[in-house]
């Protein structure tokens, strides 16, 4: 088995070594023979099919660990390519990455920068360093914050008062969405000025989304929204400028977010780059968000149909359908988010960014 022995960046590589556990060393102690290798668990599993459950509830701001608890990667239909993968941050220090790879894993998106704080990820050198050494493609996204300290101010208010105090908080939200952006373009630039000169392809550059900010008031969403959304494009505007410009921005949420405060709207008014989308959704059978599509929403956000768009996918580039990927951790139980990008192999490369782009 892999496991990362550093946090340093061409020290967090993964060797080759002997794990063992519990039961293994017990054998070891007591001189029986190791059993043989089993089959492998994680086959690729084609939807529809059955499996167990995890939590399915959204608590707070931020969505909850959820979702189906497959042995393998999950492709939605025979006959629609997909290429798989994960993404990742500091809160998954106990992914495989050797097993992602060998279960079928092509990608991992790697959160370099979380708000405005550098100390809220400082995993991001050894996830890309990892996702290098197992020969998978890494893909840069940064978790965006919506300036929580002030925004309790504004949920305790007389609701007649909010947006007063929504639109004073313009200026440190504009500072905080730059500061954001420098974070991530600064970390983004390390980590590949580290990578091997041969070895430098990566993702477009993804934002996620997944704050709710005064998600349970209806009546503010569409000022806060005005709000968040200038925020991203303030974020938008500051990577773009830079060496980064030419990559498709990709936002990762959840239908409801992305509904409650127009941020796709708000992205194609400002960015200058394709606006791609990466859908966190979640079904029990493991089939894809178009499978799920009886109000039309998704046919809305991710333009299916239209010219130059696929008929299926549409711009929704990327699915999350479970936080439960546990055949590709060292610690059973702990969450790891799977992904799939709609996409055959000639697809998926031209979306790498960077030297070796084909």
């Amino acid at each position: 088995m892999l496991k990362v022995l550093s946090t340093g960046f061409f020290s967090a590589i993964l060797i080759a070594s002997n794990f063992c556990t519990s039961d293994c060393r017990a054998q070891e102690e007591s001189a029986a023979p190791l059993p043989e290798p089993g089959p492998t668990t994680c086959a690729e599993i084609v939807a529809p099919a059955s499996f167990e459950m995890a939590s399915a509830e959204i608590r707070g701001l931020n969505p909850n660990n959820d979702g189906i608890k497959p042995s393998g990667f999950v492709k939605p239909s025979i006959d629609r390519p997909v290429i798989h993968g994960i993404d990742i941050s500091k809160y998954q220090d106990e992914a495989d990455f050797r097993s992602v790879k060998d279960c079928g894993g092509s990608f991992a998106y790697v959160r370099l920068s979380g708000g405005t704080n550098p100390d809220n990820e400082l995993l991001y050198r050894t996830h890309w360093a990892n996702t290098r050494a197992s020969d998978m493609i890494p893909g840069p996204y940064h978790n965006f914050s919506v300036i929580p300290h002030l925004l309790k101010n504004v949920a305790t208010a007389p609701s007649g008062k909010r947006s007063e105090l929504i639109k004073a908080l313009t200026p440190e939200a504009m500072g905080s969405a730059k500061k954001q952006a420098a974070l991530f373009s600064t970390r983004l630039a390390e980590v590949l000025s580290l990578d091997p000169s041969n070895n430098k392809a990566y993702l477009p550059i993804a934002i996620d989304l997944s704050v709710r900010p005064l998600a349970d008031d209806e009546s503010s969403r569409q000022e806060i929204g005005t709000l968040y959304g200038a925020m991203v494009c303030e974020f938008i505007g500051k990577v773009s400028k830079g060496e980064f410009g030419k990559s498709p921005i990709v936002l990762f949420s959840d239908p409801d977010t992305f509904e409650y405060y127009r941020l796709i709207e708000k992205a194609d008014s400002c960015s200058q780059q394709d606006v791609l989308i990466w859908i966190r959704h979640r079904t029990f059978d493991g089939s894809a968000f178009y499978d799920h599509d009886a109000d039309g929403f998704f046919k809305d956000i991710c333009k299916i149909g239209e010219e130059g768009k696929d008929n299926q996918a549409g711009r929704c580039l990327i699915e999350q359908y479970t936080s439960f990927g546990g055949f590709a951790l060292f610690k059973n139980g702990s969450p790891l988010d799977l992904d799939r990008i709609f996409a055959s192999e000639q697809e998926f490369q031209a979306l790498w960014q960077g030297s070796e782009k084909p």
